[in-house]
């Protein structure tokens, strides 16, 4: 037993020595880290041109303390000759002290370079912020693209093989009607795939997309290639809305920012006028991603609630919000009718019922203070604000599993959460389609991409589509640069950027095309009569200087022949020449 003791004491005591040997380390590593940023100061202080023997010991001892440090820092403990090294830059160190008694003369150049450096971070800081948006506010290529093809291919059929299947479910009250309003083909496409994938009703399910005239043509092009299954699809145009013309109120906003200025962003004021038919809706924001069976969501009891949404009013949340963040409360009507306090929600999935909506005419709410808003600045440009004080006191809040937010901006989200979510949401300006996404999340969306992109590029056009199509070349339609897919075939005259040059064995042929074309002109030329007549022709060299015996008119054959080849090579280069760089465009 005592001898059991006595081992738990040995090993508890090497234990604590262990512990405070590594205390000492970093201790020892930070003064050593002390003294290197003192030796910089020291050197700054210096002119530049100075070369004296204590600018080179300083700088000398910069190197062995880093080495040091270096060693140190992955896991070893300090070598004697670090220490002896460390007691040689304190020495050096004096000296540089020594050197400079005027300590409030460096105490204001320090502060000056500080304040330097501390602009410089701000300017960076400002140039990166600009970069990300603007980048945000930019059309990837490949995403311009696609939708080219696509629009070129839509106006290759004929109107009847337009249609989409299944549009006799589009008005009917009883099944489960989700709507998303976007520009973005590959977005719907993702909403729409990952809702299907992981619904257990699939021929219940009826999907609403509203876009502009500008998409409309890609957009249904997409869903025609690729169909919903056994759910119904509906694509809707905003320039058909005629009712929508009498309203003319959308928000004029001062922002560059898209999601501020589309109109597509503030139709969800309009559902029940969109949608006259039915009683329920759940809306999508076209950047989230369906991983949970939603049934259960239209069975809920709203209890005359209008909207149902997560609430962002729990303090410590990245996506927490406060109304006075977005609202002006400092206006006294805005004062006496709303509460600064009250919780706030999210939008980006929400399950509206438009019956409660029509009784309480929330439409007309919506017009009075965005009139209001446009006299006066009753709150920040967006369409959130306005949904805050239109659906103020009619929001049932839902569990945070249904829709986690921050995946567009927040680098840390737990991976269980978003695993556990029936909804995740990329808001915010780091989209997952976009280089400047978050990587870490961006597979949550990508998976339902590289689904639908494997459909596609494995069917050829006249397989996908009924018959009666336009024949043609079959249709390979991905997007290397936007989610790591093959690379975008060639269709009629349309070509992008992102399509793979042409391979070794292409430009052979160009060139052997190119030394055909060369024979091809050289045997015409001297199969001519009025080509042998040149050569019958001949006419002495004599004073001519030209060696051999040559005549004027073979070295006029000889200068034929070389222009002849430069003209050939230029037309096997310009040739090869099938794109504009810069627009992505077929020359």
């Amino acid at each position: 037993m005592k001898a059991k003791q006595s081992g738990l004491t040995v090993n508890q005591h090497r234990q604590v020595s262990r512990h405070q040997s590594r205390r000492v380390t970093n201790q020892t590593v930070m003064e050593i880290k002390d003294q290197i940023i003192r030796a910089r100061a020291y050197l700054g202080f210096l002119p530049p041109s100075s070369n004296s023997h204590l600018v080179k010991e300083l700088r000398l001892g910069i190197r062995e303390m880093e080495r040091a440090v270096g060693e140190a820092t992955k896991g070893s403990d300090l070598s004697r000759s670090a220490l002896q090294k460390m007691r040689h830059m304190g020495a050096s160190l004096s000296k540089a002290s020594r050197a400079f008694p005027d300590c409030a003369a460096m105490a204001s150049k320090l502060r000056a370079m500080n304040h330097n450096a501390e602009e410089q971070v701000r300017s960076q800081q400002h140039e990166v912020t600009h970069l990300v948006h603007l980048a945000a506010r930019t059309t990837p290529k490949g995403l311009h693209c696609l939708s080219m093809q696509l629009t070129a291919d839509y106006f290759a059929l004929r109107p009847e093989d337009r249609r989409l299947p299944n549009e006799n479910k589009i008005h009917d009250p009883k099944l489960y009607h989700y709507a998303v309003f976007s520009d973005n083909i590959l977005a719907c496409g993702v909403v729409v795939n990952s809702t299907m994938s992981n619904s257990k009703e699939q021929e219940k399910l009826v999907f609403h997309i509203v876009t502009n005239s500008l998409n409309f043509p890609a957009i249904s092009m997409w869903f025609i290639l690729n169909p919903p299954g056994k759910a119904a699809i509906h694509i809707q145009n905003i320039d058909n809305f005629e009712w929508l013309s009498k309203y003319n109120t959308f928000k004029k906003q001062s922002s560059n920012d898209p999601r501020y200025t589309s109109e597509l962003n503030y139709l969800r004021f309009y559902l029940p006028d969109i949608f006259p038919t039915l009683n329920k809706i759940l809306l999508f924001d076209h950047d989230v991603v369906v991983q949970q069976d939603l049934s259960t969501l239209w069975n809920i009891n709203m209890n005359g609630k209008v909207i149902a949404g997560v609430g962002t009013c729990q303090e410590g949340e990245t996506s927490f919000r406060r109304m006075d963040m977005l609202i002006n409360f400092s206006d006294p009507y805005i004062a006496e009718r709303f509460d600064v306090n009250a919780c706030t929600w999210a939008f980006g999935m929400n399950l509206f019922d438009l019956q409660q909506w029509r009784r309480h005419n929330l439409t007309g709410v919506y017009h009075k203070y965005l009139q209001r808003g446009s006299k006066k600045p009753l709150f920040n440009a967006g369409s959130l604000p306005l949904g805050w004080l239109t659906f103020y006191n009619k929001i049932m809040v839902l569990d945070r599993r249904w829709h986690i937010l921050g995946l567009g901006y927040d680098s840390g989200i737990d991976k269980n959460k978003i695993e556990q979510a029936a909804v995740v949401h990329y808001d915010g300006i780091r989209k997952p389609w976009m280089d400047i996404g978050l990587g870490r999340y961006k597979s949550y969306w990508s998976n339902f991409m590289k689904t639908m992109a494997s459909i596609i590029t494995s069917t050829p056009t006249s397989s996908v589509l009924r018959t009666g199509l336009v024949q043609k070349q079959p249709l390979g339609v991905s997007f290397q640069n936007i989610v790591g897919l093959p690379a975008m075939t060639k269709v009629g005259r349309v070509r992008c950027s992102i399509e793979g040059k042409p391979d070794v064995q292409e430009s052979r042929s160009n060139l052997g095309m190119g030394a055909s074309l060369i024979a091809a002109i050289s045997a015409a030329t001297l199969s001519s009569p009025a080509a042998m007549a040149l050569v019958d022709e001949r006419l002495s060299t004599e004073g001519t200087g030209l060696p051999f015996g040559l005549s004027n008119n073979l070295l006029g054959w000889i200068l034929f022949g070389v222009f002849g080849f430069i003209w050939a090579l230029y037309f096997v280069y310009a040739s090869s020449l099938d794109e504009d760089e810069d627009s992505g465009l077929s020359l």
